[in-house]
Formats: C-alpha cells, structure tokens, sequence
C-alpha cells in the first residue's frame, strides 16, 4: 500500500505534488484555486497487507492439488488411508477468511475514544496553566472517571476534539463531537437531578463538565449564549460548594478560573458577580497565596455592582432628579473607590509586569493625524516579560476603561475622563499587537477578546464620525504599526466590519493567521477599504462566531457614557 499523501485534497485529485504550505499551498494559490491545506488530522491507515508482508506466518496458505495413487492394500488399512485423504482436504472456512482480509477498506473507527489522550493532550497545550491550572487535571479525571459514560468524560470529549477538529478543519471529528455535547447534556441533567447529597467529590466531577460544556460552546456555538449559561451553571454549583472547599486542590483550581469567567458573565448580564463578596475574596486564599491576577481580579469583580446603580439612575434622570442625583453620587464613590484600588495595583504589582509601557504606546495612539505618525522602528518585543503578561495589561486597561465610564456618566465633565479611556483602549490593543508577535495560540489568544471589545466599540461609540472611517483611522494606525495581517483582521471581525485587506501591507507573512483566513478572500485594493456593513468575513478565526462576539450590544452598554 503506498504512503499516505499529506498534501491538500485539490493537489491529491488534480494528482499533482503539494508543498503542504499553511494555510494554502503554492499550486492552489499560483492556479487560484481555494485551498483546504493540507491534512494534519489523525486518522486511521490500513496496515494489514504490510503486516502480512512482515510476519509469513500470516499468509494465506497455498494448497497444492493432491496427486491420487493407486494403493495396494489389503481391506483392513482401506478405512486408515480413507481417513487420511479426507483430513487433507483444506478448511475453506479459514481460506475464504483470509481471503476477505486482503480487501481493501476505506472504514475509520470512530477516534474519540481512540486518540482521547492525543486531544487531551492538545488542549492542555492550547491553553496557559496560569489562567486555568485545573486544565492539566484533565487526564487524571478522565482516567478515575467511575464510567464512560459519565458528564465529565463526555464533557472533556467533546471539549477536546472541538477544539481540534475546528483547528484540523476535521468536520466529522467536530460531529463526533456535537455527539458527545448531546450525550454528556443528558448524564449530566440525570446525575444533577437525581443526586441525594452533593458531596465534593461529585461537585467537582460536576463543575469540571459545566465549565468544559462551557468551553466546548465558545469553538462550536450552538446557541448565542451556551458559553454564558454553563459558565453560569458552574459558578452556581461552586457557591453551593461554598468558599471553605474551594481552598485547596482541584476545587480552588476551578474556582481560580470561574473568577474570570464570572468576571465577563456579570459584565454582560449586568449583575453583581456573587465572587465579588468579601468571603469569597478571602476565605479561598487562607491556605493559598494570592497571585497577581487572583488581587487583580478581587478589584475588577467590584466593577458589575457599578452597573444597575448607573441604569437605574438614567431610568430616574427625568422621573424622580433627587434619586437620581443621590444614585449618582454613589456610583461615583463606588467607582472612585475602584479606580483608587486599580492605582494602588498598578504601584504595587507594575514594576515586575509591564515596566516598558511607555514605549509601547509612543506611536499606537490614533489621536495624532496620519501625516505625523511616527515612522521611528518600534520594539515590538519590548513592552512585556511574556503573553500572560501581556493579558494581565488587557485586563488592566479594560478595568479602567470600565471605571472611568460609569465616572463619566456621574460627572458633569466627561470629556476629561474620556480622553483617558481612549489612552487605556490604545494600550489594549498595544498589548494584542505584543501578543500577535510572539506567534503563539493559547487560551490568552481567547481571553483577549473581551478586552479589545471594550477597547475597540468604546471607539466607535465615542466618536461622532461613521463607524467605517473610526475603524478606517484606526486600521491606518494597526498597519503602521506592523501588526500582521491575520491580527487586523481579527480585530476587524471584533469590531463586526467587514474589511478587504492589500496585499503587501506587512512583512510578516510567515505569522500563522486565523484558521479559515483566506490571502486571496482577504486581499483587496492597494489601500485599506472599510465598509459599513456588519457582514463580516468567512471564515472567523477559531474560538469567534458571529452570535457571541459580532454583536455590540452588551458591550457597548457596558462603556456607553
């Protein structure tokens, strides 16, 4: 049997040699054909004949024609040789068996169970251990699950080969998937409803599916909200659990990750996040120390409690002045007190994260005109220590962006706090630019979204112009800057516009770019066009869809002054 071919399909099938380049290869990209890439999903091969070829044993017997001789014997030894003759005779049973074992077969078992720790395996990879620790206890879980056909390990499936199948383009390994999320929804409403006693043990098993539910919901939507409604869940079930089990082991792990999870629900639900309450800032960390982003997130969890105080007082500004006026008095006390938190975090914890801000926003900021953009070479790798660095600025910055909106709504002179949105949103984007030169794919690829939203939609609300010549100013800005292609387009799928890319804007062609970007597809004039429609481009990259992440509403409340 000939080796397996890894090239595209299109080369296969016009039987030509692929070069396997990501994400089009050079004989699609030079005869303009659309290229899938090259296969890089695993799959089965039939071996058999090879096996064969190894071990002879393993052949098929040759059977030779028994030659008949006259045998002259008396008539006591005529039962012994007739007894002789027939046990020659070969079993056509075993032949016709072998037989069949040569035909050759296009069957694929099924992989989930198969290449389970190879998923596994590249989910842990795609993700940083410093934003979810309790990712790496995933074998562990999947191995002591009491069966297979528990919430966690359909869970923890269909998670994995998500994720993988969406990077490997594999849509059959993306139903097996679908498949698992049915099934691990079912066992998990039995368990849940027919559990007498929520035991540690069983709480875990049963956080650990709902957040895995959660991020299986954020690479396949199958409903806008399905990511928010199990991450929901979880936060549920671990206030049912209580802060005193959440001090220790795999329980605090997740509890450490739902707090940012719980961060972005109550932000887009408009409701107190129940983490934000003073037991559940410090009982968890009386065996635990707390890291820089666990005493980020004890401030920025403060930020949901802002937003009923400032809808309601809007509701009353015509209704009852007086209740609003004491309304917003006290949301500007709340968010003073926050924005005096966030300062004492960025003396106490800046030096050691992100000491070379300053460079990094010397020529981000779009409030100079485009014929003063400073041309000077800018030290892309300078700005922080490392990605997770990098995240702990996004978030930073969007607490601030956040603080000072709900203070620009209870003052009588927003522009003042404006203005200082607009550096906090530049510094955002600074960080995504950072982050877009060290190549890398992980969980804080994702994480980011929420930030640049903030940053990229507090913009465009901002600004009196049309939304097509903001973002126009502002991709002016992103391509000197010498972000890559797949970054702009990305931010432009953030900010729901549709763009056309030319194609020689960056150097760096060699960046992977979102998986679906197409050169071709994204490639448009000499100059950048934008348009005013909200028809984003095919393709999103991984972890986007248009439902969750297009639509502006929930974040533009957030930072609307």
């Amino acid at each position: 049997m000939p080796n397996r071919s890894k090239g595209c399909r299109v080369c296969i099938r016009r039987r030509i040699k692929c070069d396997e380049k990501i994400p089009e290869c050079f004989q699609c990209l030079s005869s303009g054909w659309k290229c899938p890439g090259p296969r890089l999903d695993a799959h089965f091969i039939d071996m058999s004949a090879k096996i064969r070829d190894k071990f002879p044993g393993s052949h098929t017997p040759k059977f030779k024609p028994q030659q008949k001789q006259i045998q002259k014997h008396d008539s006591l030894n005529n039962a012994t040789d007739e007894s002789k003759r027939l046990s020659a005779v070969p079993d056509t049973s075993s032949q016709v068996y072998c037989e069949l074992s040569r035909l050759p077969t296009t069957y694929q078992p099924k992989k989930g169970n198969v290449f389970q720790h190879l998923y596994i395996a590249h989910f842990i990879s795609s993700n940083e251990i410093d934003i979810q620790p309790w990712i790496t206890y995933l074998p562990t879980l999947l191995s002591s699950s009491p069966c297979q056909e528990s919430p966690e390990v359909f869970a923890i499936r269909a998670a994995t080969m998500a994720l993988y199948g969406r990077q490997m383009k594999d849509r059959a390994m993306e139903t097996e998937a679908v498949k698992s999320y049915s099934n691990g929804l079912e066992s998990h409403r039995k368990n849940l409803s027919r559990a007498t006693q929520y035991s540690e043990r069983f709480m875990s098993r049963a956080v650990c599916a709902a957040m895995m539910f959660a991020f299986f919901e954020s690479v396949l939507c199958t409903s806008p909200l399905g990511w928010l409604q199990h991450f929901r869940a979880a936060e549920q079930m671990l206030a049912i659990v209580g802060p005193r089990k959440c001090q220790n082991g795999l329980m605090h792990m997740m509890f450490h990750s739902m707090r940012i999870a719980s961060l972005t629900t109550s932000m887009v639900l408009d409701k107190p996040s129940i983490f934000a309450s003073e037991i559940w800032c410090t009982v968890p960390f009386e065996l635990q120390p707390k890291s820089s982003l666990s005493r980020l997130l004890d401030i920025l969890l403060q930020l949901p409690s802002c937003l009923p105080i400032r809808n309601k007082m809007r509701k009353l500004r015509e209704q009852d002045p007086i209740a609003s006026e004491l309304l917003r008095q006290k949301l500007e006390a709340a968010a003073q007190q926050i924005q005096s938190r966030l300062n004492q975090f960025k003396k106490d914890e800046w030096p050691h994260i992100d000491s070379d801000n300053g460079q990094r926003l010397k020529r981000i900021s779009v409030m100079i005109q485009d014929d003063v953009i400073d041309r000077s070479p800018l030290h892309r790798t300078a700005p922080s220590q490392n990605p997770f660095s990098a995240y702990l600025r996004t978030m930073y910055d969007a607490g601030n962006i956040i603080v000072l909106s709900q203070l620009a709504a209870a003052s009588l002179t927003p522009q003042e706090h404006q203005l200082k949105m607009l550096s906090y949103g530049d510094s955002i984007i600074s960080s995504a630019a950072y982050h877009d030169s060290q190549d890398t794919l992980t969980s804080i690829s994702f994480s980011m979204i929420f930030p640049i939203k903030i940053a990229l939609h507090f913009r465009l609300l901002h600004a009196n112009l049309p939304r097509s010549h903001v973002f126009y100013v502002w991709l002016r800005v992103l391509v000197e800057i010498a972000f890559s292609k797949p970054t702009i387009l990305f931010l432009a799928n953030v900010a729901a516009i549709g763009v056309s890319l030319p194609v020689n804007i960056s150097p760096r062609d060699d960046c992977i770019p979102p998986f679906g970007w197409n050169k071709k597809r994204a490639a448009g004039p000499q100059d950048i066009t934008c348009s005013t429609t909200t028809t984003l481009p095919p393709g999103p990259p991984l972890g986007w869809n248009k439902e969750r992440d297009a639509a502006p509403d929930a974040v533009a409340d957030i930072v609307t002054v």
